[in-house]
């Protein structure tokens, strides 16, 4: 008698008395396929879960008013270290500040912001 490959169930036209080496070995995809039959289609855990799985939102749009905030801050502080401003406005060496130049202090001073904006919404667990 030849071996069955792992899995294989007895055929209707296999001998009669069953070997412990002939037993059927399970294969894990086998495993897999039982398990997808055992789920049943069910009543959703809680009310909670099955109100919040209806709702589809972006993860790029802030979802609260602090959120809101924070994009618009670090948006418009970001403008503010972008070209169109800075070679307008405070493209310029003079006044000194501290030994550093107008442009680098305004530029340092906005980064700076924009860093205390993220830290925020980082407390804020936005």
């Amino acid at each position: 008698m030849q071996a069955r490959p792992a899995g294989r169930r007895r055929a209707a036209g296999d001998d009669a008395d069953p070997s412990p080496s002939d037993a059927v070995v399970p294969s894990p995809s086998d495993a897999v396929v039982e398990a997808r039959r055992a789920r049943q289609p069910g009543p959703p855990v809680s009310v909670r879960s099955a109100k919040h799985a209806a709702v589809k939102q972006s993860h790029w749009l802030p979802r609260s008013r602090d959120g809101r905030i924070a994009v618009i801050l670090f948006v418009a502080l970001m403008a503010l270290a972008q070209p169109p401003v800075v070679h307008r406005l405070v493209n310029r060496i003079e006044p000194w500040v501290l030994g550093l130049p107008f442009l680098y202090v305004w530029l340092l001073g906005v980064y700076l912001a924009m860093i205390g904006v993220l830290l925020w919404a980082q407390r804020r667990g936005l």
